[in-house]
């Protein structure tokens, strides 16, 4: 893939994270699957990583969740909430 394919692919993939992360969060009506919205997110991070000339500075990849819903009240959780950064296998696990 040259640079105005990546450039393309880039700009493909954000336009169609950003909708199905509106569905998601602030509509509460996913189309895709965790799962496939995670592998367009990784071909986004791969893009960028390969030319980071053409990450955005609101990428995507920088950012966690969408608006939060203020139907819910605050909670202070006892243990910190982590995340395994969205891995696939018990080798990424590992990593």
């Amino acid at each position: 893939m040259n640079e105005e394919q990546a450039r393309q692919r880039a700009e493909e993939l954000r336009r169609q994270l950003e909708y199905h992360a509106k569905l998601y969060y602030e509509m509460d009506n996913p189309q895709i699957s965790d799962y496939e919205y995670d592998q367009m997110l990784r071909e986004l991070e791969e893009i960028e990583k390969q030319y980071p000339q053409l990450k955005s500075p609101d990428s995507l990849t920088d950012k966690v969740g969408g608006a939060a819903d203020n139907k819910f009240a605050k909670v202070v959780h006892a243990v910190n909430m982590e995340s395994l950064q969205n891995a696939f296998s018990a080798e990424e696990i590992r990593d």
